[in-house]
């Protein structure tokens, strides 16, 4: 028998192994027999390995986006329509995309002219930004100002101001950014320690945790999720297939 077919007839006992008998009816010797042509069969053909690890790979990016798929239309409402949420672009655009964001997120700031493309290209289409701080003290105060400036009318601006700004948002330069913009910052330190505050932060990270986001910039157009950035091209690719399909299932 070829060496090949030694191998096949191994996995035919493996097979045969898991639907009809138990380990304990093969004898030590056939065990090890089997066990070295399996061994010199991976050895002589470590591709296999590989493509085996390809196709694990592949199964799990499916079975990823199977769950995001779920979750995010049993969650549409609150992904999509939470009031507390920063609206960009047209606010009842056909299409909308939903941004998890930080302030202090340098792939965030990247993607920032990529999403203006996209809202200055494309008229219908609505943008979405949660708030999501993942990365310390600083992004969290940036977050909660945020979230509070929405009290003063103030939210569209203060953001586009903080993203405007170079350096790490912190306590200090957040503040003087809210003097800049014309937000009552007294009454903005007040209103960003509120528990209405605190709870979008933390839906924010609820939902970013049943959805597997554990980094920023995370994109969800419709029912199709985006982990990290993308460039313009693929945002409009995005937007396009929502619409070749019907339009919106969630969004």
């Amino acid at each position: 028998m070829s060496f090949v077919g030694q191998f096949l007839a191994g996995v035919g006992m493996l097979c045969l192994l898991g639907q009809s008998t138990s380990a304990a009816e093969f004898n030590d010797q056939q065990k090890r027999e089997l066990s070295i042509i399996i061994k010199e069969y991976l050895i002589q053909n470590p591709e296999v390995i590989r493509e085996a690890l390809q196709e694990l790979e592949r199964r799990q990016v499916v079975e990823a986006s199977d769950k995001a798929k779920k979750t995010i239309s049993s969650r549409a409402k609150e992904i999509y329509q939470s009031k507390e949420d920063l609206v960009l672009g047209n606010a009842n655009g056909e299409v909308a995309m939903v941004e998890f964001f930080d302030y202090n997120c340098g792939y965030c700031k990247r993607a920032i002219p990529e999403v203006e493309k996209l809202i200055q290209s494309d008229k219908k289409v609505k943008v979405i930004i949660k708030e999501f701080p993942i990365l310390g003290p600083g992004s969290i105060f940036a977050a909660k100002a945020a979230i509070a400036s929405r009290l003063q009318s103030k939210y569209v601006e203060f953001h586009n101001a903080m993203t405007a700004t170079e350096g790490t948002k912190d306590e200090s330069n957040v503040l003087e950014i809210a003097k800049q913009v014309g937000l009552d910052v007294e009454r903005l330190k007040v209103d960003m320690e509120s528990e209405a505050v605190a709870d979008v932060i933390r839906r924010n990270y609820n939902l970013a945790e049943a959805l597997s986001i554990n980094g920023t910039p995370s994109f969800i157009i419709d029912d199709a999720l985006e982990h990290g950035y993308v460039s313009f091209d693929v945002l409009v690719q995005h937007v396009a297939t929502v619409r070749q399909n019907g339009g919106c299932k969630v969004c």
